[in-house]
């Protein structure tokens, strides 16, 4: 797919403040005419309803650094467990998640899932699942769409 007229919506806000100004936004660009879309967010439940009810098809982003910081936390959690991880375990689950997506990560926190309190461990884990079938990384070849550099979560982007 290749983008001819590329915008993002970008706003601090709490979440009813963002939907009714990207509510906004979306009309007045016309996102509804796009023949594709792509949301970069941050995962949140919020936000995939709010792509729902205004793209059901549009491609989902997860953002790397969100997902990277649940990694981050549960190596965290599995530490102060007593659960003694190798020096570049994070690194290296961050690199798998960045070019693999999560499901061989996932496999990981689940070895690991039973050395934590699972109270814990499970939320963070239950996020990472849902966001399984998302990408993370955007190619820049083939069917997938290229995205600016640094682009952040709650930037949502519209391709007409």
């Amino acid at each position: 797919m290749r983008c001819e007229r590329v915008s993002y919506f970008a706003r601090m806000a709490d979440a009813d403040t963002f939907g009714e100004r990207a509510s906004f936004e979306i009309r007045r660009r016309d996102v509804n005419q796009a023949p594709a879309v792509a949301a970069v967010n941050d995962g949140a439940e919020w936000i995939q309803g709010f792509v729902q009810s205004h793209r059901a098809n549009a491609i989902r982003i997860l953002d790397f650094a969100h997902a990277a910081q649940y990694v981050g936390e549960i190596a965290s959690l599995a530490q102060q467990a007593g659960v003694m991880l190798p020096g570049n375990w994070l690194a290296e689950q961050a690199k798998e998640l960045k070019e693999q997506g999560p499901t061989g990560m996932l496999k990981e926190v689940r070895r690991i899932e039973g050395l934590v309190p699972p109270e814990k461990i499970r939320e963070k884990e239950v996020y990472l699942c849902k966001r399984a079938g998302q990408r993370f990384r955007v190619s820049t070849t083939g069917r997938e769409v290229k995205l600016f550099p640094g682009q952040r979560s709650g930037q949502h982007v519209f391709h007409r």
